[in-house]
């Protein structure tokens, strides 16, 4: 195995990107070298702040968190990958006929144990995955946690699995790489602040989304204001779609997410939502801008194509700059 350096990378793995529509994407952080170019060992410290050791690249990896696999992929580890879950979600190439390990939400322990991983991928706030660590360390099997909300984080998972498949050149291609073009992109972004409303809507509801989610991060680094958090309510009262509320803000904009079958969940917007006589009279409704949002770029995420989906909301957002 090639050698590594001893060092902490410590990820910023917040709940989303507070910067300024102008303001450049924070790189992962790298804490400083802390032994010498003869050492073998690295280490790691997981969002669970856990400062794990790795002697030698890992060979056999599960990753939880179909997401991650997707970065684990990109990082060049597909070879180490010897399980998956279970999912609706795209699985990357090469990866679909690995023997499963139960769903993402719920992972099947015997089948787990059974492929005898030597590191496991966790997501740090889902019940299922918490509920294996005490399992995990009883077969003295590594873990590492991790979460992904927005670019940063993508960032900072590309860099820490870059180093666990030893693949460090990719981090600068698709790691550095999309920075650079998504700053391109904020760069051109005018100062006229538009006004959006971010839906997310399944078969079973329509809900507000925040500016801390995947979606929500993106139009707050374009220079939109989410009139949910404008109205500056309780984050109960924002997951909650209101007429009320929506009337009064008015907004530019109106933008959904949607899960699962698109017609129908359009049902359901269609019987909740655009049932209200008052619907027609909102601008973005009048000016064409109540628009659904592809699934590819906005529901999954959009990892080595955030230039993409930063480009598609910006040409939404600023047409006369982006088209």
């Amino acid at each position: 195995m090639k050698k590594f350096l001893i060092l902490f990378l410590m990820l910023i793995l917040c709940l989303s990107l507070m910067v300024g529509c102008k303001q450049e994407i924070q790189e992962a952080d790298i804490g400083k070298a802390v032994g010498t170019e003869s050492d073998e060992s690295l280490k790691l410290v997981d969002y669970w702040d856990r400062e794990v050791t790795f002697n030698e690249k890992p060979q056999r990896v599960i990753v939880l968190y179909t997401s991650f696999l997707e970065l684990w992929s990109l990082a060049g580890g597909s070879d180490q990958i010897v399980g998956i879950v279970e999912t609706r979600e795209k699985i990357p190439q090469g990866l679909e006929d690995l023997p499963s390990v139960g769903s993402f939400n719920s992972p099947n322990i015997e089948q787990l144990l059974a492929l005898q991983p030597d590191l496991v991928v966790l997501k740090s706030n889902l019940g299922g995955h918490v509920d294996l660590v005490p399992v995990l360390e009883k077969n003295n099997i590594e873990y590492f946690a991790l979460e992904y909300d927005n670019l940063n984080d993508y960032l900072n998972i590309l860099d820490v699995f870059t180093h666990l498949t030893d693949n460090r050149h990719l981090y600068d291609e698709l790691g550095l790489g999309v920075k650079t073009r998504v700053e391109e992109i904020i760069a051109k972004v005018p100062n006229s602040e538009p006004t959006v409303l971010l839906l997310f809507g399944s078969s079973n509801n329509i809900s507000v989304r925040l500016p801390n989610s995947t979606v929500g991060s993106m139009l707050e680094d374009l220079g939109a204001i989410n009139i949910a958090y404008d109205a500056q309510l309780s984050d109960e009262e924002m997951q909650t779609f209101s007429m009320e509320l929506v009337l009064k803000r008015d907004p530019d904009f109106i933008l959904v997410q949607t899960m699962g079958d698109v017609d129908k969940v359009k049902e359901r917007f269609a019987s909740d939502v655009q049932s209200n006589p008052a619907w027609g009279s909102l601008r973005a409704v009048q000016e064409g801008n109540f628009i659904y949002l592809p699934k590819d770029l906005y529901l999954y995420k959009a990892n080595n194509q955030y230039p993409d989906a930063y480009g598609g909301l910006a040409k939404i957002l600023y047409p006369q700059y982006f088209n």
